[in-house]
């Protein structure tokens, strides 16, 4: 088929649209996606791909678009029965799906019939590894807010580069917020999750005092987690989420029974990916 965001095809090429279309019809093959804006290098068609090929009718596709009236056309679509939600979709989708949603960010969707169940599996995901510990969150986005939800029982305080922001948040949640430049080292044991874009280098704020949650893929963090006490990235929180979006699309599974497949699924990609290995 021609490019994710070509519409424009050679001859004899499909555009994906079309390709998705004739899928359907020819074979009643089913589709679940990644929605975003800048998804070329994510592993999530990867890991997905891995534990769903079982089921051989149902595939896992990356949808990369700037606007969000195409996500909403897929949705509607015959062959559509679920879909991952990155940036910058995981607020802005919600009202054209639940108008009445009591989220504020999601990263799941499912279909059943004519009706969408929405849900947030990176709380879940951020849940599994939690420490009760002073929780101080880096990042004013839908992760970040995932992030309060996931340790709401924790003593939290987010940090951010957008006051606006962090004075929204602080009043919506009722929790202290602080700028980076007000941000001071932590000499006792705490939890830091780190929700930034995977360019910002986050290594002067942590030590071995530092349970580090980097949900992100940067490697500069990766290739410092021997400074921190213990180190969980964005794979781990990956691999966990995607087992419960798992779940969620094929109704009944049992956490217990797929969790390993994803968590094979992850260690095969990072094989591949020479330069995190150490």
């Amino acid at each position: 088929i021609s490019s994710i965001i070509s519409t424009s095809t050679a001859p004899n090429q499909l555009n994906y649209l079309d390709y998705l279309q004739s899928a359907y019809q020819d074979n009643n093959r089913k589709f679940i996606f990644l929605f975003g804006n800048n998804i070329g290098d994510s592993p999530s068609s990867y890991i997905h791909n891995y534990v769903i090929n079982k089921n051989s009718n149902i595939s896992y596709l990356n949808y990369e678009t700037s606007e969000l009236a195409d996500i909403v056309n897929i949705i509607q679509q015959p062959y559509f029965i679920g879909a991952s939600v990155t940036m910058p979709y995981k607020e802005k989708i919600i009202p054209y799906l639940d108008k009445n949603s009591n989220y504020d960010a999601i990263n799941t969707i499912s279909k059943t019939g004519n009706s969408y169940l929405l849900n947030n599996t990176d709380t879940l995901a951020l849940q599994y590894f939690n420490e009760d510990l002073p929780t101080y969150i880096f990042g004013t986005g839908g992760a970040a807010i995932g992030a309060i939800k996931a340790f709401d029982s924790n003593n939290i305080t987010v940090i951010g580069r957008n006051k606006d922001k962090l004075k929204e948040l602080s009043k919506k949640y009722n929790i202290t917020t602080n700028t980076f430049e007000e941000f001071k080292i932590i000499n006792t044991e705490h939890l830091i999750v780190n929700c930034l874009p995977s360019n910002v280098c986050i290594k002067r704020y942590f030590n071995k005092n530092t349970i580090l949650i980097d949900m992100t893929y940067g490697i500069h963090n990766y290739q410092t987690k021997d400074l921190v006490k213990k180190y969980i990235n964005g794979y781990d929180i990956l691999y966990v989420q995607a087992a419960y979006q798992y779940m969620e699309w094929f109704n009944g599974t049992k956490f217990n029974e797929i969790i390993q497949d994803y968590k094979r699924g992850i260690d095969l990609f990072l094989n591949e990916k020479y330069y995190l290995i150490t």
